[in-house]
């Protein structure tokens, strides 16, 4: 570390040479033996042998021979200056081959070898050296070379100005520091154009293509100040000004590649690197774990803090803040940026090399949503005011994430809203939960919406699962995307589901309700264990205790104008094929509507075009027919509700007739008979015989 002592003996040693030099010729007392000319200087006037000379303040100037010149110059040969410390100064010692000057002018050059050592420990060298004492400056004209304990100071030209104590490196100036002890020695090497050194105040200062290698760590510039403890040579900080950087040199996985801005702000304990900080924008690039970029971090404001001052590339805290954007590389996954107001990543001895990274404040993730062909189709952005994500592989690779506040999310297929969710980005897989409010997410799609106590959605389908308290809306559009309308419901209105669970499968385009689902709109509702609807087709289906309010359009066979009409049907299971215009109860059905009371193993029906009008009705096995005045029976039935027709099979089919007291029984293996009439057909065949009784009301 630079020492207040160290820049004192390099201000006042030069100074002092100015200063001895220029008084001592001055004001010395006269040479103890002066002779004529003898022919070794014919320009000379005067020449001194062993010359010494001694000033009122202490200093003592020696030199072998000493020349005068009629123009008032002096030349002295062999110089050894002296001066003692005082209270303004610090003693120092200056040697030469050959001093010249003029006592008038004030002005002094040294030559040939100039020494200069302080008595705290500094020696400079150099070959040519002026003083001025008007100005007070010592210029060293050819290269010098400085060295006080743990630091070595050259410059192609300096200047030393005695009266501020500051040192001037004006051409190629190089720093060395060496810190730590003899078993942990490191040095610190800087480059620039230029450099004032002020050793009393502790720091150093660099213009012009500034580098700083410090051994595991490379810092560039165009200018930087460095600041030093003058009493225990220990750096105390460094601040990096355009064009910035700080580098490591160690290549390892996660470690610190580079940090860029227009300002780095460096700072050391115990003569280590404790911190590096960013204000006005910068830029943190790190190292991957294969032959490529690893993450990076930009922000308007950066802090790394590093361990305990080590000398590794590892540092244990990042904060970052203010129009924060972390990238993260393709490296087994795609490229992935979050942006936020705020980072804080703290590094610990994970084994599985997995570190925190917690982000606030406008969080936004974005990554490409990639097709079955591997190529991008667009993005998948998530927004929310918090992300708290495991970052695996050294920070090269996002591991499970969790957001909060305000969570959108958005990709080509799907929105998601809630207050909390998860992302597992290995399984492509959003969960989004309710919060501690109790309010439930909700996801919409082409469909329509979503929501239940947790919503998880496979991004790759995507497949939606909703768990607990679900509720649905569908929004379909028989123009958009191939979305087709079951025609049992109208198109525009929404339609709406309940259930404790739903499950779409994208695979499949069908989207099913389970445990106690509901799907109705309007007077139209479907009630089972599961209800299933296929987008593309708009089939239905439906399994376990099933019952449904439709609304149909049937002939009022009295009056001969066809009116809706409501029906109530159950079974163990329903299907609506939207195509064929199809409903069929499956497993004990049955139907009431508008005074007929049918049931069957199975119930059949077609409905016309519109999927309202009723054209036939089918049952079969074990059928039952209840009708106003007339109850029938058979393994098969047929209705055509153009006409009102009844067609009936069995083995026999039984129809009883009320009529008046009594009820009139018909049996036969076909039996035809009208809505509208009185008159039953019995058609008779080879194998069976019908039969025809009147007698009291039996049970049926």
């Amino acid at each position: 570390m630079w020492q207040r002592p160290l820049r004192l003996a390099l201000a006042l040693s030069v100074v002092a040479f100015g200063v001895v030099v220029g008084l001592g010729v001055r004001d010395r007392r006269a040479p103890e033996a002066t002779v004529a000319l003898d022919g070794a200087d014919p320009d000379a006037i005067l020449q001194s042998r062993g010359a010494r000379i001694t000033l009122g303040d202490g200093t003592v100037i020696k030199a072998d021979q000493q020349f005068a010149y009629a123009d008032g110059r002096s030349r002295l040969v062999a110089v050894d200056v002296a001066v003692p410390e005082n209270d303004e100064r610090i003693g120092l010692r200056i040697r030469g081959g050959e001093a010249t000057g003029s006592q008038d002018e004030g002005e002094w050059t040294l030559s040939g070898d100039v020494a200069i050592e302080t008595d705290d420990g500094m020696t400079g060298l150099t070959d040519e050296a002026s003083y001025a004492d008007g100005d007070g400056i010592v210029r060293m004209l050819a290269p010098a070379r400085f060295e006080q304990g743990w630091m070595t100071l050259t410059g192609g030209t300096s200047r030393y100005d005695r009266r501020r104590g500051l040192l001037h490196l004006d051409r190629q100036a190089r720093v060395r520091l060496r810190t730590g002890n003899d078993d942990t020695a490191g040095e610190t090497r800087i480059e620039a154009d230029r450099a004032l050194v002020a050793r009393a105040d502790g720091y150093m200062r660099f213009e012009g293509n500034v580098l700083i290698d410090a051994g595991d760590r490379q810092m560039a510039a165009n200018e930087a100040i460095v600041n030093f403890d003058p009493d225990a040579s220990r750096l105390e900080g460094v601040e990096l000004t355009g064009g910035a950087r700080l580098e490591g040199s160690d290549r390892a996985p996660g470690g610190l590649r580079a940090l860029s801005a227009e300002v780095i702000t460096v700072t050391y304990v115990d003569g280590g690197l404790d911190r590096a900080a960013v204000a006005g924008g910068g830029h943190v690039e790190l190292h991957s774990d294969a032959d490529r970029d690893g993450a990076t971090i930009a922000a308007q404001t950066l802090d790394l803090r590093f361990a305990g001052g080590s000398d590794s590339d590892g540092f244990d805290q990042l904060r970052a803040r203010d129009g924060v954007t972390l990238n993260l590389p393709a490296i087994d996954g795609p490229a992935r940026q979050i942006g936020a107001d705020r980072l804080d990543l703290e590094l610990g001895e994970s084994v599985d090399r997995t570190t925190e990274v917690r982000l606030d404040g406008a969080v936004e993730f974005r990554e490409p949503e990639p097709t079955e062909s591997g190529a991008s189709s667009g993005e998948r952005i998530i927004r929310a005011e918090r992300l708290v994500a495991a970052l695996q592989d050294n920070i090269t690779r996002l591991g499970d994430a969790r957001f909060s506040g305000a969570v959108t999310l958005e990709t080509g297929a799907v929105r998601g809203v809630a207050d909390v969710a998860t992302y597992a980005p290995d399984e492509a897989t959003f969960i989004l939960l309710t919060d501690e409010a109790g309010n439930p997410p909700r996801v919409e799609d082409r469909w329509g919406s979503i929501q239940g106590a947790t919503v998880t959605v496979r991004l790759d389908g995507p497949d939606i699962e909703a768990v607990e308290t679900v509720r649905g809306i569908l929004q379909l559009d028989n123009d958009a995307d191939g979305l087709t309308t079951p025609g049992l419901f109208d198109e525009g209105p929404p339609i709406y589901a309940t259930g404790e669970r739903f499950v779409y499968d994208a695979g499949e385009s069908s989207a099913t309700y389970a445990g106690q689902a509901r799907l109705w709109q309007g007077e139209t509702e479907i009630r089972a264990e599961t209800i299933s609807i296929q987008e593309l087709t708009g089939n239905l289906e439906a399994r376990e205790s099933v019952t449904t309010r439709t609304t149909m359009v049937r002939h009022d066979h009295e009056t001969g104008e066809a009116a809706p009409t409501t029906a109530n049907s159950r079974g163990a299971a329903f299907e609506y094929d939207n195509e064929a215009r199809q409903i069929s109860y499956l497993g004990e059905a049955r139907l009431d509507s508008d005074g007929t009371d049918l049931a069957g193993k199975t119930i059949t029906l077609q409905l016309a075009d519109d999927a309202r009008t009723l054209e036939q009705i089918k049952a079969s096995d074990e059928v039952r027919l209840l009708l106003d005045g007339r109850r029938a029976a058979g393994e098969t039935l047929s209705y055509d509700d153009a006409d009102g027709r009844y067609d009936m099979t069995g083995t026999p089919v039984r129809v009883v007739e009320e009529l008046g007291g009594g009820c009139r029984e018909t049996t036969g293996r076909a039996v035809t008979f009208y809505v509208a009439g009185d008159s039953v057909t019995v058609d008779g065949r080879a194998e069976a015989r019908t039969a025809s009784s009147t007698g009291p009301c039996q049970e049926f």
